[in-house]
């Protein structure tokens, strides 16, 4: 018999009259159950990954649960240990940057942070953050130690000395990305002991990237003092500075706006100045209000997370935001994204159609309709022409199917998300009113109520995606399947 080749897979076999009909039972189920990527022809040959693969990185990463995380921790299993291999290809030519204030190590009280890192793990995934700057920590290096056993194949935790790690106040960390970043070479240097760290990695094309993280003390005296201090301990100038200042450069920034102390502010402005460093998001954004944290009990908001960049850095710079996080802490999250734009130009990839318009019956009843309607078209006709043969009938059915698919999954989007960019226009609305339109009191005061709302349904909406991915791992984790072979299984570099 000749060779027969199994399609799914990147082996050719002979299979035996017993197994054929197993090899294609195995082969076609995703199709079959809804679980493939459809991939219309012409659309290039590396779909988005399937739903299996999607469902097996998840559990694996999150453990399933924060129960099992604190029985990890507390000794009942060791986490998968780290081969040091980095990401198929290196560090990517786009580096996804963000920084954030976690406001401590664990969720709500106690010393364990089970939920809150699980939850920082799903972040970084989701939004594919490559390197994410954190303050406010606490971490040390018996905490570093088990995040690293639960995390460490997939994140790297890089705190500086871990002689200087302090869990009582402050700390600030850097977490690498791995499945997007080589963390292997990347080198920290620890500036002020839970205040200042300092990351150097060697981007693509021989070009190397220096990011200062900086968590400034909230006192005016103190925070006048660290920028001093800073200014002369800093080994070479930044590319990029991101951080929680705990204060600000302009009464915009604040509401109800108000200049802040003079002398903090000064020495920023000095340091900024002779390392040629500029506020990214507010050069792009002049005019626009919004803001990073909140205080609970007078409504007033502050932008006090920022990233900072020199002139270089903010040409290669897109895609500032400030958004909630989904993690319990008081500050928002700021992120950039950066490009080389040395290397060769690579375009975002090709469309594919999302996998669960597979299951929705809506899109299956549409698809079917549409697959009937080419088909009575070939069989129709009767002679051959340029304009009108099976091959333009069937370019025809594809821009049709294309078309409804992106159609239905713009309306299948969830409720939650339709109702949060709603709120955040809204809020957006408020903060920036037309001149005249409203007295500063009622904006400040609808704003509160506004961010506080959206703060609790982004962290309702980030913990649903987490117990989706919790009751999939409890459901399929422990039967023999290719999720539990993928799970216990070292994947390649």
């Amino acid at each position: 018999m000749a060779p027969t080749a199994c399609y799914g897979c990147n082996t050719r076999e002979t299979p035996t009259t017993e197994n054929r009909t197993n090899l294609t039972n195995s082969h076609n189920t995703d199709i079959s159950n809804g679980q493939g990527n459809l991939r219309l022809a012409g659309e290039g040959r590396d779909g988005a990954p399937n739903a299996e693969t999607v469902f097996d990185e998840r559990t694996r990463e999150n453990g399933g649960s924060a129960t099992q995380w604190e029985e990890h921790v507390r000794g009942a299993g060791a986490g998968r240990p780290d081969d040091g291999r980095s990401c198929r290809g290196g560090t990517r030519t786009r580096l996804n940057l963000a920084s954030l204030n976690v406001n401590g190590y664990a969720t709500t009280g106690g010393d364990l942070g089970g939920n809150k890192w699980l939850m920082m793990n799903q972040l970084i995934r989701d939004e594919k953050i490559c390197i994410l700057a954190l303050q406010e920590t606490h971490l040390s290096a018996r905490r570093r130690e088990e995040l690293e056993g639960l995390f460490g194949q997939y994140l790297s935790i890089l705190c500086g000395d871990d002689d200087q790690m302090d869990a009582r106040a402050g700390g600030v960390a850097f977490v690498i990305n791995k499945r997007r970043m080589n963390a292997d070479a990347c080198e920290t240097t620890l500036l002020v002991p839970g205040r200042a760290l300092m990351l150097k990695i060697p981007w693509t094309n021989g070009r190397v990237l220096t990011i200062l993280n900086v968590y400034a003390p909230n006192a005016s005296g103190e925070n006048a003092d660290f920028w001093k201090t800073l200014r002369e301990l800093i080994p070479r100038k930044p590319d990029v500075m991101m951080g929680d200042f705990n204060v600000v450069e302009d009464g915009i920034d604040r509401l109800p706006a108000r200049r802040d102390p003079g002398r903090p502010t000064s020495e920023l402005r000095t340091l900024c100045r002779e390392m040629h460093l500029v506020d990214g998001w507010r050069t792009t954004n002049p005019t626009l209000r919004e803001y990073t944290y909140m205080h609970g009990a007078t409504g007033s908001q502050s932008r006090l997370d920022r990233i900072y960049g020199t002139t270089r850095t903010l040409r290669d710079a897109s895609v500032w935001t400030i958004r909630e996080a989904g993690v319990p802490t008081d500050h928002k999250m700021v992120a950039v994204s950066l490009a080389n734009r040395a290397e060769p130009f690579k375009g975002g990839g090709r469309w594919s159609m999302p996998t669960h318009l597979l299951e929705d019956a809506e899109m299956i009843a549409t698809m079917k309709r549409i697959g009937s309607e080419f088909v009575e078209e070939v069989d129709a006709i009767t002679e051959r022409s340029e304009a009108r043969n099976p091959q333009t009938a069937y370019a025809t059915f594809k821009e049709k199917l294309r078309r409804e698919a992106r159609a239905r999954a713009k309306t299948k989007i969830p409720k939650v998300r339709r109702r949060l960019e709603s709120m955040r226009l809204d809020l957006k609305a408020t903060l920036n009113p037309r001149e005249g339109s409203a007295d500063e009191a009622s904006a400040r005061s609808h704003a509160a109520i506004l961010q506080d709302r959206i703060t609790k349904l982004e962290t309702k909406y980030f913990s649903m995606k987490r117990r989706t991915v919790e009751e999939a791992h409890w459901e399929r984790d422990e039967k023999i399947s290719k999720q539990w072979i993928r799970k216990n299984a070292t994947p390649l570099p």
